[in-house]
C-alpha cells in the first residue's frame, strides 16, 4: 500500500511539473484597447498603457512565455477574443457569477475600485476605527456605497471632490471616498502630495484583469497569476506602481 501511495504521488508530482513546463517558451496574442473608455482615468491612459506594458514584459521574463500585444478598440474587443484573433484580453470587465461560463479571469492587476483617504497625520489607522467618522462623500453613489460597506460612519456631502479634499485636509471631516483608486493616486501624487494616505484597499471587485474565453487557454491565466503573485512576493509589483505613479 506505501508503495502504491508513492507511485501515485510520484504520477502527481510528475503531472504537475509537466504541465508547468509546457508553458515555457509560449506564445500568447494579447488583445487591448489602451483607452480604456470605461475607467474614467483623468488623462493617464499614457501611464497605465506604460504601467501594464512593463508588467507584462516582467511577467513574460519571469514565467519564460512570451505576450503579443496587440492594440485595438473596446468594440472589437470581446469580438476578437470569441473570434479567436486573441488568446486573451485585458479588460475592466469585472467578474459575475453570470459571466462564469464565458470567461475566465485572473487576478486583477491593477485595482480601480472606491477607496478612502485620511489625513497624513490621521490617528485612524485601520477600517475598524472608521466607526462614528465623518466622511465626505461627491455622489449619490458614493454615499450609498458607504453606508453598505460602513453603517456606522457619518456622511457629509460636498458638491465636488476638490471641496471635500478641502474639508479634509481643514480635519473638517476624517476622511474622503473616492470612486476610483486612479483619481486617489493622482491626488496623492501631485495636489495633495504628503498631506494625504490610503487607509483602505479598493472597496470592491472592480479591476483590470486577464480575460480568457472559459474551457479555453486556461494555461495562460495560470501563467499570468504565478507571475503576478511572484511580482508581489518580491516586491516588483509595487516598485512598479510607484514607478508609474499609481499606488
Amino acid at each position: 500500500m506505501l508503495h502504491m501511495l508513492k507511485r501515485s504521488l510520484l504520477v502527481l508530482l510528475t503531472m504537475f511539473f509537466l504541465g508547468a513546463c509546457t508553458t515555457k517558451g509560449k506564445s500568447y496574442r494579447i488583445g487591448v484597447d489602451m483607452s480604456w473608455p470605461s475607467l474614467g482615468v483623468m488623462r493617464r491612459e499614457a501611464t497605465i498603457y506604460a504601467f501594464t506594458d512593463e508588467l507584462l514584459r516582467t511577467i513574460a521574463i519571469e514565467e519564460n512565455v512570451i505576450f503579443e500585444r496587440i492594440n485595438t478598440n473596446e468594440g472589437n474587443l470581446t469580438l476578437g477574443l470569441k473570434t479567436h484573433q486573441y488568446d486573451g484580453i485585458l479588460s475592466a470587465i469585472t467578474p459575475r457569477v453570470s459571466m462564469n461560463n464565458l470567461y475566465e479571469f485572473s487576478e486583477p492587476f491593477l485595482n480601480i475600485g472606491p477607496v478612502l483617504l485620511v489625513c497624513s497625520d490621521s490617528h485612524i489607522t485601520s477600517l475598524k476605527e472608521m466607526q462614528g467618522s465623518m466622511v465626505g462623500v461627491c455622489t449619490l453613489r458614493s454615499e450609498a456605497l458607504l453606508r453598505d460597506l460602513y453603517p456606522k460612519v457619518t456622511t457629509h456631502y460636498y458638491n465636488s471632490l476638490s471641496g471635500g479634499m478641502e474639508a479634509l485636509i481643514s480635519h473638517h471631516i476624517d476622511a474622503v471616498l473616492i470612486e476610483s483608486s486612479l483619481i486617489a493616486s493622482s491626488y496623492m501624487r501631485d495636489l495633495y502630495r504628503g498631506k494625504v494616505k490610503l487607509l483602505s484597499l479598493p472597496s470592491d471587485n472592480l479591476g483590470l484583469r486577464l480575460l480568457t474565453l472559459h474551457g479555453q487557454n486556461g494555461e495562460l491565466i495560470q501563467t499570468f497569476n504565478r507571475g503576478l503573485n511572484k511580482l508581489h512576493d518580491n516586491g516588483t509589483y509595487r516598485k512598479l506602481l510607484q514607478k508609474w505613479g499609481l499606488g
